[in-house]
Formats: structure tokens, C-alpha cells, sequence
């Protein structure tokens, strides 16, 4: 960028992704809907606010099962689910929400996830359905929305980041040294991530109207460089066992020339796999260049390729069970080493 900075870096929405940044911060986006402009999932939310050295990133998946009943229509006359709504308008009061916190904070945490519930409830209630839906069940909900963002400080050697979910969206940091660790842990009926790869179990927890909303939030400390992470199921739930998202990435990586080709191809990967749409939000910090962040996790792939690598081609079932549960007891302790501690109860 050239000139005055901005005091709010935001990158346009427009295409399937985006890639922004200045010197020391740069983030990326990718939004690869199944059925274009029939996706539940949110575009990708990035915001740095330059002066504090500081932001969000954030993804949304509306829940079609859950919300498939029909909005009120727009202008133009065309109606989306519920899931399709809520999911955007989760994201926009979340990115306000951000904006008024960011420039008046609150004096607690525990006030600031309170604001936060405050406004998404009230955004997602205002736009609910006049009509009641016919359909019934105990998942029925309202505006239903998953929700996986994260804040972030830049401290010094550090940064301060915050995980804000609901539902089974995820945040993650991943760094040249420990790989991708967890830094949400899912609001499923199953907790083991291979089992969720097998079962995809009902979520207990999500973004609603319903006036009991919650947000579950927790702090850590990244040393730099690193990157965070936000993504919907769509990316991390169509893979064989959960370190094969983190090798996507850094495949992904590995091939690109610079920021908007590591974009083009997470984009170009994911679509390759999946079977519902994919978001995805990252930002770095601490690598001078795309290049340093490039070399600096050359190791680290080496080290998945080598110690988790996949059984011959032509195995059969059994081998392929016997190397998923392998592979996972391997990678599962650094995994789940910033997991946080599961609640009795979720409301």
C-alpha cells in the first residue's frame, strides 16, 4: 500500500477470494460455495484496525437443516433460507460489533462476549421470518448460524488472540514449530475430531433468534510467526483424518508464488473434495514475506509427508481404518495442546 494507511484494512467481498495485507499482517479469503448464490456460508470477515495493531477474522455457516425455512423476501422479490440470512447477518453485527469494541472497549471480557451476544441476538431476531415456519423438531431454530472468529493483538514477539465459536466452526493457529493446534473445541454431541470426520454429529450449540444465545470465547498467547485460522466444515469435515487439513494448507502453500496464488489454490483444492460449501479466513503475522512464510514452513510439510503419510494406494478398508486411528493418535496430543477444557454444559 502506498500512501497514509487506512486506520481499517477490509477487503472487498466481490469473487471467490481475496488476499490483503501490509507489512507484517496479511490475510486471506476464500469462499467456494457448492450452488453459487445458494451457499449458507458467509463470505470471509477480515478487519485490522492499523492503529491498534489489532482485528478480527471470522467465518459463518448457516444451518440448513436447522433454518431451511424460508426468509422474508428482499426487494427484488427473492427469497433464501434462514440459514442463508442469518449466517451473513451474524456477520455483519459481528464486524460491528468489532468496530464500536475496537475504538470503546469494554472493562472486562466477559462485558465485551455479553456485547457481542447483545448484537448479534438483536440483528438476527430483527430479521427473522414474519411468518412462522410450519416446520417442527427439536433443531427447528430461527436464524440459524455457526460462528468461528477470532481477535487479535499484536504485542511485541506475541500476539494476544481471542477465539469467539458457536457451533462446529473452528479456529485454529498453525506455526512452523507445532503445526495446527485447536482453539476452539466444537459444540457437537462427539468431542474425538476423527469420529466427527466419521459420524457428523448434531451440534448442540449455534447462533439463533432465540433469546439464550451463546458465544463461548477463550484467550491465548501465539508466539510469532504464526497464523490463525477460521474455517467452516466444508474444509476440515470432507477429509480421510484431521492433520490432512493442516497438509492441504501447507501444500497449498508450498505451490504458490505469492499471496493470491496461495488463495487460487486453497480455492482450487477445496473444491476438489468437498461436499458442501467452504470458507475459509487466515491472517499471518510475523514473516517479512509470502516467501519467508513459504520457507518457513517447508520443514513442517516435510515432517507431515514423512510421518503421516498415507497407506499404499490399493489398501483396503482395514489398512485404511488402522492409519487413520494411527495417524490421529500421533497428531492428536499437539493438536488438542490449546484445545479448550470441554463444559459441563452448553446452553
Amino acid at each position: 500500500m502506498s500512501g497514509a494507511r487506512k486506520p481499517l484494512l477490509v477487503p472487498s467481498t466481490a469473487g471467490t477470494r481475496w488476499h490483503l495485507g501490509q507489512p507484517g499482517v496479511r490475510a486471506w479469503g476464500v469462499w467456494a460455495e457448492k450452488n453459487p448464490g445458494q451457499g449458507e456460508d458467509a463470505e470471509p470477515l477480515w478487519e485490522h484496525h492499523t492503529p491498534s495493531w489489532s482485528g478480527i477474522i471470522g467465518v459463518f455457516d448457516g444451518a440448513g437443516g436447522a433454518g431451511s425455512a424460508f426468509a422474508d423476501a428482499d426487494r427484488s422479490g427473492h427469497r433464501a433460507t434462514s440459514a442463508w440470512v442469518a449466517s451473513r447477518v451474524a456477520a455483519m453485527a459481528t464486524r460491528e460489533w468489532f468496530r464500536a469494541t475496537v475504538s470503546r472497549p469494554e472493562p472486562t471480557d466477559l462485558a465485551e462476549v455479553e456485547r457481542l451476544e447483545e448484537g448479534v441476538g438483536s440483528a438476527l431476531r430483527l430479521m427473522r421470518p414474519r411468518e412462522r415456519s410450519r416446520l417442527t423438531g427439536r433443531m427447528i431454530r430461527q436464524m440459524p448460524t455457526t460462528m468461528a472468529a477470532v481477535t487479535y493483538r499484536i504485542a511485541g514477539p506475541e500476539v494476544q488472540a481471542r477465539a469467539l465459536w458457536a457451533g462446529d466452526s473452528r479456529v485454529y493457529a498453525l506455526d512452523p514449530r507445532h503445526g495446527m493446534t485447536a482453539l476452539t473445541r466444537d459444540h457437537t454431541e462427539e468431542q474425538d475430531a476423527l469420529e466427527q470426520l466419521r459420524q457428523d454429529p448434531p451440534m448442540t450449540n449455534m447462533l439463533s433468534a432465540s433469546p439464550d444465545l451463546f458465544v463461548e470465547s477463550a484467550r491465548v498467547s501465539l508466539p510469532q510467526p504464526c497464523l490463525l485460522v477460521c474455517a467452516t466444515d466444508g474444509f476440515f469435515g470432507y477429509v480421510d483424518t484431521p492433520h490432512v487439513f493442516e497438509l492441504l494448507l501447507l501444500e497449498a502453500l508450498e505451490c504458490a508464488v505469492d499471496g493470491e496464488s496461495f488463495a487460487a489454490e486453497l480455492e482450487r483444492r477445496v473444491r476438489a473434495y468437498t461436499g458442501d460449501d467452504a470458507t475459509l479466513a487466515a491472517v499471518a503475522f510475523g514473516f517479512d514475506t509470502f516467501e519467508a512464510m513459504r520457507t518457513g514452513f517447508a520443514e513442517r510439510l516435510r515432517i507431515l509427508q514423512k510421518e503421516l503419510a498415507p497407506p499404499p494406494r490399493g489398501a483396503d478398508v482395514e489398512e485404511r481404518r488402522l492409519w487413520q486411528e494411527e495417524s490421529w493418535r500421533r497428531y492428536r496430543p499437539v493438536y488438542e495442546s490449546r484445545m479448550p477444557q470441554e463444559r459441563e454444559e452448553t446452553p
